[in-house]
Parts: structure tokens; C-alpha cells; sequence
């Protein structure tokens, strides 16, 4: 549905922008403590993480609601939290 919008309706286009601006940016936040504490190296960009973490949960939100199957959302939520871990000091 976002997707149709924001191809017909200028100010639905702006409006969904400007909600998946406002959760990327609560993501970053998360992700920049994250970094502050030491989990990450400096040299890691948490805006990256934060856009490809929430392009794995709705790429997956919308194949798991297509397929009727939770598996998708599961599949690439834990693939960008695996990529996430694999640049903390831990990983």
C-alpha cells in the first residue's frame, strides 16, 4: 500500500517519508548509543545500519504478510542482526 501512495498521492509520498524518516532515526539513535558505549568502532555507520535493519523488517513484514508466513520477517531480521553483531567489538 505505501508503495501504490506514494506513486498517486504527493502528500501520502510525504507523509510515509516522513515516517520511515522518523523510525531510521530512533534505529540511528539506538545504534549511535550503541556506538558511544563502545559497542561499535567509530568507523562504523550507524545511519547504514539503521536503513538496511529497517529495510529488513518491512521487506519482511511484506513478504511474511504476502506468503501468510512469519518465516521471511524472521529470516532477514536475523540476517541484518547477524550483520549488526558481526561489527560490534563482540562479533
Amino acid at each position: 500500500m505505501s508503495s501504490e501512495l506514494a506513486d498517486r498521492d504527493d502528500e501520502s509520498r510525504s507523509r510515509l517519508a516522513d515516517t520511515f524518516a522518523r523510525w531510521h532515526g530512533l534505529i540511528a539513535q539506538g545504534l549511535k548509543r550503541m556506538q558511544d558505549d563502545g559497542v561499535f568502532s567509530h568507523d562504523v555507520d550507524v545511519n547504514d545500519l539503521a536503513t538496511s535493519l529497517l529495510a529488513a523488517l518491512q521487506g519482511g513484514y511484506l513478504l511474511a504478510k504476502t506468503q501468510h508466513d512469519v518465516r521471511p520477517m524472521a529470516v532477514a531480521l536475523d540476517m541484518a542482526i547477524d550483520h549488526i553483531e558481526s561489527l560490534t567489538r563482540r562479533g
